[in-house]
């Protein structure tokens, strides 16, 4: 779902996030977020808004996809914040990659691991972490960290190395 991209010195850094299954470049999103938690909002209408708000100044939001960007940048925020997230369609040529944990140190590590990988090998994903005990069953896992790659369990019980996690997502998206 999101990616980060190096900028040249001095610019701005830009994540990626997937609106309406086209990564788009998002200037600002970290410190949107971290502004619309302060808000304690709770439908995501009222997130989706509020992100579009904080980062007009410094993107262009066409106004024939704002209900995209409301919806996508909700849900990105529920997914950076730990949150339920709706399940949805997969996208074609878009990895779906999971992170199962229920929120300790070594599978958060996983997580940010698989993120900084996508994020370098420009691999098109939706990146969700899964906290949520009962659907770890859903996937016949019973250890975590694990890590499903377009629903296939590639790893329970210990986190990749980075050259596993690249072989396994360049095999996937070729």
């Amino acid at each position: 779902m999101f990616f980060k991209k190096k900028d040249e010195p001095g610019k701005a850094e830009a994540t990626q996030v997937n609106i309406g299954g086209v990564r788009v470049g998002i200037i600002g999103i970290d410190d949107a977020l971290e502004a619309v938690k302060k808000l304690d909002l709770k439908t995501d209408r009222e997130i989706g808004n509020a992100l579009v708000e904080l980062l007009r100044p410094n993107n262009y939001i066409p106004e024939a996809a704002l209900d995209e960007y409301r919806a996508d940048l909700a849900r990105y925020y529920r997914i950076r914040m730990g949150l339920p997230v709706e399940k949805r369609a997969p996208v074609p040529g878009l990895l779906e990659i999971k992170v199962l944990g229920p929120g300790c140190s070594r599978c958060k590590q996983v997580f940010e691991l698989v993120r900084d990988v996508v994020a370098e090998e420009g691999i098109a994903a939706d990146l969700e972490y899964v906290d949520d005990i009962a659907e770890f069953a859903n996937y016949g896992v019973l250890i975590t960290p694990a890590l499903l790659i377009n629903g296939e369990v590639k790893l329970a019980g210990k986190a990749p190395t980075r050259n596993q996690l690249v072989a396994w997502l360049k095999e996937a998206n070729s």
